[in-house]
């Protein structure tokens, strides 16, 4: 189990990671580029979406859990086929017409 400073060292690492992103958002913002492809499926306004809960369901919660989440919970994608469909499942909750600033 680790210990509360780990967990608060891993923290400020998130917190951090999390700097650089929005330093990129700002200038896509400034540039009015949101519409804009990124890949063949997104736009650059899912990024947002797709980084909260990649952070909040993975991250998070794998730091909250430790390697104690039950195995019901626990989510298996052994392949690339199967991480596309947990994601369209993802956006399959986004409420309609979320911004990227909302995200």
């Amino acid at each position: 189990m680790p210990t509360r400073t780990q967990l608060d060292a891993l923290m400020t690492q998130v917190e951090e990671m999390w700097g650089h992103p929005e330093t990129l958002f700002d200038k896509i913002e400034a540039a009015d580029g949101w519409g804009q492809k990124h890949g063949p499926d997104w736009t650059f306004a899912d990024v947002p979406y797709h980084c909260a809960y990649i952070d909040r369901d993975v991250i998070a919660r794998g730091l909250e859990s430790g390697p104690n989440i039950p195995e019901a919970e626990q989510e298996h994608l052994p392949s690339p086929d199967a991480i596309h469909a947990w994601n369209a499942g993802k956006f399959g909750e986004r409420p309609a017409g979320q911004t990227a600033a909302q995200s």
